[in-house]
């Protein structure tokens, strides 16, 4: 049995990274893949649950055991995902509208619970400005969620 010798290895002056460089560079393109799906299925949802509230009296009855509500959401938010995925870089106006609709929803959706936060945050300013800033916060939350829900999955689209 021979024993060798060996120098050995000291970390370079500063912080080591708890975490291999390797494994987050891997990691990059999956976590950018659930954030971009997490965003298109929460505004998806947004979309679904609106419509049918909006629309429940046109859509009344079920097929089937699955409501009208629930078919025309879901035909809806389809409908807005494939214009946007379509228009997005090409047919600018059309696909603000559509981009708009979409955020509508979600704003819709988490407005109150903004509006809420800005409240308890804000309570020495007038309820307008509380207000104000809930409406500008929630329509930004929501057309970041609209649209880079997209931007995350697709990337931009290339001019030609």
């Amino acid at each position: 049995m021979t024993v060798k010798n060996t120098e050995l290895v000291t970390a370079k002056r500063g912080l080591v990274a708890p975490l291999n460089r390797t494994h987050l560079d891997r990691a990059g393109p999956w976590i950018r893949l659930m954030i971009g799906l997490v965003l298109i299925a929460y505004t998806g949802y947004t979309t679904v649950r609106g419509v049918g509230e909006d629309f429940a009296p046109l859509l009344q009855g079920t097929i089937g055991p699955v409501p009208m509500t629930l078919i025309g959401g879901l035909l809806a938010a389809v409908f807005l995902s494939v214009g946007q995925w379509l228009t997005a870089g090409v047919h600018t106006i059309v696909y603000a509208v559509l981009l708009i609709l979409d955020a509508r929803y979600t704003q819709r959706q988490i407005g109150p619970a903004v509006e809420a936060l800005a409240a308890f945050h804000l309570p020495g300013v007038d309820s307008w400005v509380a207000s104000v800033v809930s409406f500008v916060a929630s329509w930004g939350a929501s057309l970041l969620a609209a649209r880079y829900g997209e931007l995350l999955l697709f990337g931009k689209r290339k001019r030609e």
